[in-house]
Parts: C-alpha cells; sequence; structure tokens
C-alpha cells in the first residue's frame, strides 16, 4: 500500500515502508512531521466515475500487463489539450499524459 503526502507545497507517494519509517523517527527524536494530508492510496473501485482532480488516482495505461495507475498532482493545457502531471503509485516515477 502507498500513501499520499503532501510536503511543504508538493504531493509526494510513499510506500508504507518509507512512511512507517518516517513516524518513527519523528516519535524518536519527538519530533513534528513535516507532512500533512495523508491518505493511502488505492486504484479507483470504478472507472466510470473517474473524478480529473488534483489527488485522485485514475488508470493513465492499459497495456497486455495490466493497468497502471497515477496519482494526479497537477492540471494543465498543453496545445490546446488538456494534461496532467502525476507519479505512478507503483514505481514513483512521473507520468505526464492527456485526459480522456
Amino acid at each position: 500500500m502507498n500513501w499520499l503526502v503532501k510536503t511543504n507545497e508538493d504531493l509526494e507517494v510513499w510506500s508504507e515502508t518509507e512512511y512507517r519509517t518516517r513516524v518513527m523517527k519523528c516519535e524518536y527524536y519527538g519530533a513534528r512531521p513535516f507532512w500533512q494530508k495523508i491518505r493511502k492510496l488505492s486504484p479507483p473501485i470504478s472507472e466510470d466515475v473517474l473524478k480529473y482532480d488534483v489527488g485522485e488516482v485514475i488508470p493513465y495505461k492499459r497495456s497486455s500487463l495490466g493497468k497502471r495507475f497515477a496519482v494526479i498532482v497537477k492540471l494543465f493545457t498543453e496545445a490546446g489539450q488538456n494534461k496532467f502531471l502525476g507519479i505512478d503509485i507503483e514505481n514513483k516515477r512521473k507520468v505526464i499524459s492527456s485526459i480522456v
């Protein structure tokens, strides 16, 4: 399971291990977490009602191996086409894709 975390003004995807390690460090040193708005990421249950909004998880690629999912970090328009910048929730790579 992965987590969507907001640090400063950026959205990041952390693995369960990363999240737990950072929580334990804060507890050990008595520090406050530097992140906010935490929630677990999971693929959408139904593709019938996809919301293209910052923080939403959507399928962005289909292949013979299955679907890939990304969390939207930023929405923008390029050359008259609506697109999004996202982070793949499995390999944490940045993704730019068109909004269909």
